[in-house]
């Protein structure tokens, strides 16, 4: 303290240092919240959780503040993340983050594991080192490296029903060699409520071969065929449904028994995959190919070879199916198809179709055209997201159709969206949240994503505690692509990656109310998602002004306390099995009578009227006139 006594001589010396040292202080605001974050042993900084915290400072420096006060907001029934950060001065013992004051929140707070990037992933160079990854919820506590930034993943959850406006806590960092540092986190909980149930539905693919190669020695797998349970695998889907709001469908066959069960307890519908599994054509398109093949039929096959064995089976599973289960059944057909096979693509699809005409298929390509502009019933298009170029975006056309389409990532393209462990984390939030609703998915779909099992025999028997992680997070996908949670000591652990799904998944749910109250579609900010997907912000300050814009317009409409809680199904979505429309009934009255033949006539020799080129062929011919009279009445 400085006392001043106007009487003595040198009162004039001392107020100038008081004015200086008042100037300096407010000059510089970045240094003193530094200063007041730091103790003789540690640092404390604080970033969001849209940013990467790199244990070692040197693929990216820390991008956060030095500060030990923060800002969020959530809404109700919604989890929102961010990180408090240790900066080790000395080797430090059993860190932890613990809550003093929850203000009638959940809060959870977790060390960050580091996985080492020994090998690049696919249309990635260089930058190999340790990443941050697992979220460590069997650890409560950690030891921290002198020189090393350690990262706590700390969850906010915000129950239904609790009051809005702002809701300050307590966070205290300390231990068992170190001085504790207190932390405030103020929340601002808005004044509307997310559903329960997701609004965009998932398939994302996980069974119970990656929970058998690791915990094989302590739980028993109970053989496929008589569909027991297997309590562990069935605990993890409740915990990823509960707390990650996603779907666990197996997308390349059909589910247990025990899975079906869940669906029911959880309200979702189940679609199964009839027959072996989707085709890839040979590189010059001639034959198909694939692993699983119909019996009696040999890799690599021709097409009507292959069609007719493969109808065959697929009639006599059909048969063999109720009538109140049969909505819920697709051929997944074609996988990942490249453009130059879109014309015999068109040709296996039409067959097909014409042979099972009742039951939906779904198709993937890799690009934005659709491999067969027909009136196949898909269930859905696989689109990459590399795709969604406005210029060729075809999603329209297909919801015309009643149909869907479901994009998903795929590492092979270098341009696409992806979340592999090399891949800043605000892709995967963007993707499910702000670029879901712009681009109109009807859902999203991945083909796994717990893929333990590749040379499983020269990993531990799972991560354990520490900062350091010896697990390989490499395998021939990539590092991380197929694995958005990893395999705990005894049980799942989430990765920084899922939580960022799960984010993006609530921020959806944002735009959604939104249209709801308002009546409306919601723009998203070009400064968000341009026109292309691949066009998306990097700053995670951006975005949550975005999430903020919604949350404004959302509180102007009074809130969501009597209408609009959802789920939604959207405007584009088509939730029942599409109607089946018989061929030749080109004025849509159900039938096909002489008025159809009127039209039909009307248009021989041309396709001046798609629907009348029954073949897809480009003309109406005497090939048509025989499916027309077919289905005549």
């Amino acid at each position: 303290m400085i006392y001043v006594h106007f009487k003595n001589k040198y009162c004039l010396a001392v107020i100038p240092m008081v004015l200086f040292l008042v100037v300096f202080i407010f000059g510089n605001w970045q240094q003193m919240n530094r200063l007041l974050a730091q103790s003789a042993s540690y640092e404390v900084g604080m970033i969001d959780s849209m940013d990467k915290v790199f244990i070692k400072n040197d693929l990216q420096s820390f991008q956060g503040k030095w500060t030990t006060v923060w800002n969020l907001a959530l809404a109700q029934n919604e989890y929102e993340s961010f990180q408090v950060v240790v900066k080790a001065n000395k080797d430090l013992i059993g860190v932890r983050v613990t809550l003093l004051d929850s203000n009638g929140l959940q809060i959870e707070a977790y060390p960050v594991g580091s996985l080492e990037i020994k090998q690049p992933s696919h249309s990635h160079s260089g930058n190999l080192g340790w990443y941050p990854d697992p979220i460590l919820t069997f650890a409560d506590k950690i030891d921290v490296r002198n020189g090393d930034y350690q990262s706590f993943w700390v969850t906010i959850y915000a129950p239904k029903g609790v009051p809005a406006g702002l809701r300050p806590i307590k966070l205290r960092i300390s231990g068992d060699n170190t001085e504790p540092a207190d932390i405030t986190v103020n929340i601002k909980v808005w004044n509307f409520t997310l559903p329960d149930k997701p609004s965009l539905s998932t398939a994302l693919s996980w069974d119970g071969r990656d929970i058998e190669s690791i915990y094989k020695d302590t739980l028993s797998w109970p053989k496929r065929e008589n569909a027991q349970r297997h309590i562990l695998y069935e605990e993890e889907m409740k915990y990823l449904i509960e707390k990650y709001r996603f779907w666990l469908d197996n997308i390349y066959g059909q589910g247990q028994a025990y899975q079906n069960e869940l669906y029911n307890d959880y309200g979702f519908i189940d679609k199964s995959q009839l027959h072996c599994g989707p085709m890839h054509l040979t590189e010059d398109c001639s034959k198909i190919t694939y692993s699983m093949f119909p019996e009696g039929v040999s890799d690599p096959a021709s097409f009507d070879d292959y069609i007719n064995t493969y109808v065959a089976e697929v009639k006599e599973q059909w048969n063999s199916i109720s009538a109140q289960k049969r909505p819920y059944y697709y051929l997944y057909m074609l996988d990942e198809i490249p453009p130059q096979c879109y014309e015999q693509s068109k040709y296996i699809v039409q067959k097909i179709h014409e042979a099972l005409p009742d039951i939906p298929i779904l198709i993937a390509s890799y690009g934005d055209e659709i491999p067969a502009k027909s009136d196949a019933q898909f269930l859905s298009w696989l689109m990459g997201v590399a795709g969604a170029n406005p210029d060729t975006w075809q999603g329209d056309y297909i919801r015309a159709q009643r149909k869907e389409v479901w994009p998903y990532t795929t590492g092979w393209n270098p341009t696409t969206i992806t979340w592999y462990l090399e891949d800043p984390l605000i892709n995967t939030r963007i993707l499910l949240g702000a670029s879901a609703y712009k681009f109109k998915f009807d859902g999203f779909l991945y083909w796994r994503v717990g893929n333990w099992n590749a040379e499983s025999n020269k990993r531990p028997i799972s991560i354990t505690n520490g900062a350091y992680i010896s697990w390989d997070p490499w395998n021939e996908f990539g590092n991380g692509i197929s694995s958005l949670f990893w395999p705990g000591p005894e049980r799942i652990i989430p990765s920084v990656r899922l939580a960022n799904f799960r984010d993006g998944m609530e921020d959806y749910e944002y735009y959604k109310i939104a249209e709801c109250l308002t009546d409306s579609r919601i723009g998203v900010s070009q400064s968000i998602v341009g026109d292309q997907l691949q066009n998306r912000t990097g700053d995670p300050n951006t975005y949550y002004a975005e999430r903020e814009r919604i949350a404004n317009l959302i509180e102007s409409q009074g809130g969501n306390g009597s209408r609009c809680r959802g789920p939604f199904s959207t405007a584009f979505n088509n939730p029942s099995p599409p109607p089946q429309t018989k061929k030749g009934d080109l004025n849509s009255d159900n039938k096909v009578d002489v008025i159809d033949l009127g039209i039909f006539l009307s248009n021989w020799g041309s396709a001046s009227k798609p629907s009348a080129d029954l073949n897809q062929d480009g003309r109406v011919d005497v090939i048509d006139l025989g499916i027309f009279l077919s289905n005549w009445g």
